[in-house]
């Protein structure tokens, strides 16, 4: 394949209506009601120029797609290659949308920018005379056949001097506010394949949109009820662990008669008391587990043994029976002395 430097230019009768090619509402609003509109064939699929390449589909649309997106220009004729590089003219025409009808034929829809091309047109109507364009830019070959376009330009022609049939015709010339740039019905085959393609791709971010924002949406919520039911979860196993730790309090009472014992012992079993006062017990969720660390710790030998230190400390030295002193020949209260 190669890359080369090619244009289209056409001519013709045409025959049937031109099809209506909408432009958006905010672009004819600023345009304002005063702009003129020209519709003229620019291409057709399988259309056979002068210098014998044949434009394929594929060429074509590409041709539609570069108008709709990148919103040539057209100049009265075309730049010499010479003149490329430093010439740059006031465009006679600004092109805003184009599409390919059922018969192949592309067709754009301009706006003229200069009074001289306004009047050109306006002439051409009352008259009845055609008007030509041509297609300029670089083809992609694959042998005679354009593969391939990178417009560059849509530029007015003399209809006598373009050699395919199709791109010289009477200019349709419109207002968008008579002409209703949005009609009431519109058939899917008048639709341009890029239009098609640019209203889906629209469809799909706005579906994708709304989705992600209605899953944000279901997402803050989940969050806000994990939460809650967290915070009613943690206050839940606080309460469940002030009873058990009360519970168990209860416990080494019973087991443990000195204060300092109990102390040693809830700390063992993993009770806790807050500054407030408010008890709570580590490692253990249900009575059978609390019963269990309970046992544990006062089953403890050292535990055992400090609990009996400190019970005998508490009071004091053992009791002594004193010996009998009658069995020492010492006198026993009551006795009588010895005379």
């Amino acid at each position: 394949m190669s890359l080369v430097q090619t244009t289209l230019l056409q001519i013709s009768e045409l025959r049937g209506a031109h099809p209506t090619i909408a432009l958006p509402a905010n672009m004819v609003a600023e345009l304002g009601e005063d702009a003129m509109f020209v519709t003229l064939p620019i291409g057709r699929v399988g259309a056979r120029s002068r210098n014998g390449r044949t434009y394929t589909r594929e060429a074509v649309q590409a041709i539609v797609d570069a108008v709709n997106k990148n919103k040539p220009e057209g100049r009265w004729g075309h730049l010499r290659d010479e003149d490329r590089p430093y010439e740059y003219a006031p465009p006679a025409m600004r092109w805003l949308a184009a599409m390919i009808d059922g018969e192949g034929v592309a067709w754009a829809k301009g706006i003229p920018v200069t009074a001289e091309a306004r009047e050109h047109f306006r002439l051409a109507k009352i008259a009845g005379s055609r008007v030509g364009t041509s297609v300029y830019g670089f083809g992609r070959m694959d042998g005679d056949n354009v593969v391939a376009f990178e417009l560059e330009s849509i530029d007015l022609a003399a209809p006598d001097r373009v050699g395919i049939p199709e791109t010289a015709a009477e200019p349709i010339i419109t207002k968008e506010t008579e002409d209703n740039t949005m009609p009431d019905q519109i058939h899917l085959e008048d639709v341009p394949e890029s239009i098609k393609k640019q209203i889906l791709e629209q469809y799909d971010a706005q579906q994708s949109g709304a989705r992600l924002t209605e899953m944000e949406a279901e997402n803050k919520t989940l969050k806000e009820q994990v939460s809650t039911v967290t915070a009613e979860r943690d206050a839940a196993r606080g309460e469940a662990s002030t009873l058990l730790a009360t519970y168990v309090k209860a416990k080494i009472a019973e087991a443990v008669k000195l204060e300092p014992v109990q102390k040693l012992v809830s700390k063992l079993v993993g009770i806790k008391e807050t500054d407030d006062g408010k008890l709570s017990i580590d490692g253990v969720s249900t009575v059978a587990e609390a019963d269990k660390a309970l046992e544990t710790v006062l089953a403890d030998e050292d535990l055992e043994a400090f609990n009996k230190e400190s019970v005998k400390e508490m009071m004091g030295p053992d009791f002594v029976q004193p010996a009998n002193r009658k069995d020492k020949g010492e006198p026993v209260l009551g006795s009588p002395l010895p005379s």
